[in-house]
């Protein structure tokens, strides 16, 4: 596994984002979460994260244009997590990953492995 990351989790199912924020800090990774565009892009800017992992449908907009606003502002990678196996993710905003939910353990830390590798 790689070292702890300060990781920025955007997800707005609440139960989904209360189990990968256990997850990643089972792996004694530094999780802030949000739920929003809005609340992400506030936190980022306030903190300092070293990934986002975030959901593509969100309740104010698009996971996928958020992180390109994370990449060009902070320079993070990105993991997109989505439920729908269609979705194109577009890989030149920052994404590094994508996991089609349910996603598995191995997956999310194989996908953060990925994203210290590439970035």
């Amino acid at each position: 596994m790689t070292r702890p990351l300060r990781i920025l989790l955007v997800e707005d199912h609440v139960d989904t984002q209360h189990v990968m924020s256990r997850l990643l800090q089972s792996f004694k990774h530094d999780v802030k979460s949000a739920s929003s565009v809005k609340s992400a892009l506030a936190l980022a800017s306030t903190h300092p994260f070293d990934l986002v992992i975030t959901d593509i449908g969100l309740p104010d907009g698009s996971g996928a244009k958020m992180m390109a606003q994370l990449r060009q502002i902070y320079n993070l990678p990105g993991i997109a997590v989505t439920g729908f196996g269609e979705e194109d993710i577009d890989f030149n905003s920052g994404f590094v990953a994508r996991l089609i939910k349910p996603i598995t353990l191995e997956q999310l830390e194989r996908a953060i492995q990925t994203s210290m590798d590439v970035h």
